[in-house]
């Protein structure tokens, strides 16, 4: 089950050892209202242990000052990530995420005070509204803030803390807008943060997302490819992944994250 390497993190991993000479190490994120364990993210690990790939499946229990300190979850990561380090050899790190992790990753990815990471991973990302379906995106007849119509409209799939980008108190996340006009303001400039913050993570990106996927548009994902730093996308990827969508990529996921990781390490030797 679920340890913790410090009692007063809001961080516990599901950790797999490799068996192995250890080569990287993977650490995950779950998306919101999601839980690595019960809900079998954990199962990707076992063809990246048998690749070298130590893995540390996160739960995030975030609390009420979660939503008022916005430094507190990127402390705590890297309080982690020092762990981590120390126990596997100081061995690079990729750090990954499903659905709407992606902004968590992202904000502490352009953290000035991050232990940088040898890469970022972004299955099936949440990148704004803009990437959500037609079907998804109009919500012409939902009052509330497009985080809670989305979790509704998802039952559940996608929750929570979708707008952490912008680090919301988690009341006026609860307020009700009536006014459409401002509602798709706040989208408009919620689209801009991530695409400038997307652009300032200078480690190699990888984004996979499946053809198939219920929530968000395939194409307009793997075109935030073109919003990677120059410097690194020549070692980044995108890819829309054929017949797989929002949950089943998970199962198959784990080829791409190795290929991804021994491509980096490869590249980083060079």
């Amino acid at each position: 089950m679920y340890s913790k390497f410090d009692q007063d993190s809001i961080i516990s991993y599901y950790h797999l050892q490799t068996t192995k000479e250890t080569i990287a190490v993977f650490v995950f994120i779950p998306g919101d209202g999601t839980d690595c364990y019960t809900s079998n993210y954990y199962n990707m690990g076992k063809k990246l242990v048998e690749n070298g790939i130590v893995c540390y499946f996160l739960k995030l229990d975030l609390d009420e000052d979660y939503y008022n300190n916005e430094n507190k979850l990127a402390n705590n990561f890297n309080a982690l990530f020092k762990h981590i380090k120390q126990n596997n050899g100081n061995k690079s790190v990729f750090l990954a995420g499903h659905s709407s992790a992606a902004l968590k990753i992202i904000n502490y990815a352009t953290w000035e005070e991050r232990i940088e990471c040898d890469g970022y991973i972004f299955v099936s990302p949440y990148l704004g509204k803009k990437v959500l379906l037609n079907n998804l995106s109009s919500l012409k007849n939902h009052n509330d803030r497009p985080s809670f119509a989305l979790n509704f409209l998802t039952k559940g799939l996608i929750c929570g803390n979708v707008e952490s980008l912008e680090n919301t108190p988690k009341q006026e996340i609860k307020e009700t807008i009536s006014d459409q006009k401002e509602n798709a303001n706040i989208n408009r400039k919620s689209f801009k943060r991530i695409k400038a913050k997307f652009h300032r993570i200078n480690k190699p990106i990888g984004i996979f997302i499946g053809s198939k996927d219920e929530l968000f548009n395939p194409a307009k994902v793997v075109k935030f490819f073109n919003f990677i730093n120059g410097n690194v996308k020549p070692v980044s990827h995108a890819e829309i992944i054929p017949e797989l969508n929002h949950i089943s990529i998970i199962n198959e996921i784990d080829t791409f994250i190795i290929w991804f990781i021994k491509k980096r390490l490869t590249t980083a030797s060079t």
